[in-house]
Parts: C-alpha cells; structure tokens; sequence
C-alpha cells in the first residue's frame, strides 16, 4: 500500500508539516512546576507537622520529588518515552498521585486531633 502526505495521519508528536517536536510545551512546564511545588508543600507540612523540625521537614518535603525522578528513570527503559515531553508527563502524573497521599496524610493528621 502506497501512502502518500496527504492521507497520513498526524500524531500528538508530529506538526502539520511533518517535523516531530517532542519538547515539552510551556503549559506542560508551569503545570508541572506548580505540581512539584505543591507536592513539596504538601509532604513539608507533613513531615514538619509530626516531628516539629524543619530538617525533617525538607527531607519529607524532597520524598515526592525524588519519588518522581525514580520513577521517570524506570519509565526511561522504553524507547517512547525518552523525550522531554515524556518526562515531563511522567513526572507531573506521579507528582500527582503524590499529591494525593500528602494531602491524605495532613487530612486524617488534622482529624486525629492531634
């Protein structure tokens, strides 16, 4: 089968003129510095809230971060994701569930009466 420019599809990858840019888009960066401040934030106060010490803190603080970079780092052994706009939704995703479970977290340390 013969296919020609014109009947090819286009992917998430490709622009209309057939060049793949695969860097990650300025909304994709902001949304994924905002989710990795918020799972800092988040796992901070945790962390901090418990102990009462800072140093506790930033390190409970850095889990998530450091978290998502493992993470990444798996994802790295297939070739498809080996780009920055991979990355970056590999990381703004785990951030997210990260998110999540500091946020539980500080919940149910707030309902404990503590």
């Amino acid at each position: 089968m013969n296919k020609n420019a014109s009947s090819a599809s286009i992917s998430n990858s490709d622009t209309l003129d057939g060049t793949k840019t695969n860097k990650a888009g300025a909304t994709l960066v902001l949304f994924l510095l905002l989710s990795i401040a918020l799972a800092f934030t988040a796992a901070f106060l945790g962390q901090f809230l418990r102990t009462g010490n800072i140093a506790a803190g930033i390190g409970g603080g850095l889990a998530p971060i450091i978290m998502g970079l493992i993470v990444v780092v798996f994802f790295q052994i297939g070739k498809p994701f080996r780009n920055s706009r991979s990355r970056c939704k590999i990381l703004l995703w785990s951030q997210i569930v990260l998110i999540l479970g500091s946020i539980s977290n500080l919940l149910s340390y707030f309902f404990r009466g503590y």
